[in-house]
């Protein structure tokens, strides 16, 4: 049994779950299998999602919809293909990094809608829960 931890606990995904879910993608020499709505369950459980019974048979389908594609694309024979970093064939241009000084405190606020005491003033969006 693989055990992955989520928040303090570890939930048991089996052998058999884990290369359903992984066969053809780690290891393409598998033909991957349609994953079923127990596998989706165990999926949504590891991810804190509750699913309604029409979610659950529409990400069922849309789920292995998306695997049969990237079945299908796999297939393609990439032997002479060139890996391609970019489309465009751009390439990163690269500036010598040398330290200058920093622009003037008043500079800065002049350009924040709130500042004080040299920091920045944003709306929180952490609540305390005490």
């Amino acid at each position: 049994m693989k055990q992955i931890m989520v928040k303090n606990r570890l939930p048991t995904f089996s052998e058999q779950d884990y290369s359903r879910l992984t066969a053809g993608l780690f290891f393409p020499e598998r033909t991957m299998k349609d994953v079923t709505a127990e596998d989706i369950r165990k999926i949504a459980h590891l991810s804190r999602l509750s699913l309604q019974p029409d979610e659950l048979k529409n990400l069922t389908s849309d789920f292995n919809e998306i695997l049969h594609f990237v079945e299908h694309i796999s297939e393609v024979d990439t032997e002479n293909v060139e890996p391609l970093e970019h489309i465009h064939g751009l390439t990163n241009v690269f500036r010598e990094d040398k330290p200058v000084e920093s622009l003037p405190i008043e500079k800065i606020s002049q350009n924040a809608p709130a500042f004080k005491d040299r920091f920045f003033v944003v709306p929180r969006v952490i609540e305390e829960n005490r």
